[in-house]
């Protein structure tokens, strides 16, 4: 945000070169013949042979964990302060007023941790549930972009009051 338009464009442009790139390969190794049970794992270790392919796997694998964890956190967060800021349990009392405070962050680890033990019970059950739950995943991904460009068109009410004064 801070580098200017074209240099953000550059950026994502080879972001979307290296997915790219990326797709194509893992395209060519899967036609390659029968990717058997371990999916991606399996595609690195036949590939790249047993010693790189398990340490890129755990890296994969770690890589996977704290993304997880970052989500679940991002999606605590933006549920409780925005979406439904009438859920916390624990309040703010004193100086914090509306901001996040300690208070808060005892709301997004019990919240956190209940969502961490739906995503577990879920994956949990196998494959099958995971594909199920799939298009509702998808959907709110879909409705979170189409909010953020929704969002940059809708004037807000209380920023524009501000300019007006101004």
């Amino acid at each position: 945000g801070s580098c200017g338009i074209i240099q953000s464009f550059v950026m994502v442009a080879l972001c979307c070169l290296c997915t790219f790139l990326t797709s194509i390969s893992m395209s060519a190794i899967a036609t390659n013949g029968v990717v058997e049970s371990g999916g991606s794992y399996f595609m690195i270790s036949r590939n790249l042979g047993p010693e790189f392919g398990s340490a890129v796997g755990i890296l994969f694998y770690l890589a996977n964990t704290v993304a997880t964890a970052m989500y679940l956190v991002g999606g605590v967060e933006i549920l409780l302060t925005y979406v439904a800021p009438m859920l916390p349990q624990f309040k703010e009392h004193g100086r914090y007023g509306h901001s996040i405070g300690p208070a808060m962050f005892n709301n997004f680890r019990i919240y956190g941790t209940v969502l961490l033990l739906i995503e577990f019970c879920i994956v949990a059950c196998g494959v099958k549930v995971v594909q199920i739950f799939a298009p509702v995943t998808l959907s709110c991904v879909i409705i979170s972009i189409l909010s953020i460009f929704i969002g940059s068109f809708v004037a807000n009410p209380e920023r524009s009051s501000e300019i007006g004064r101004a």
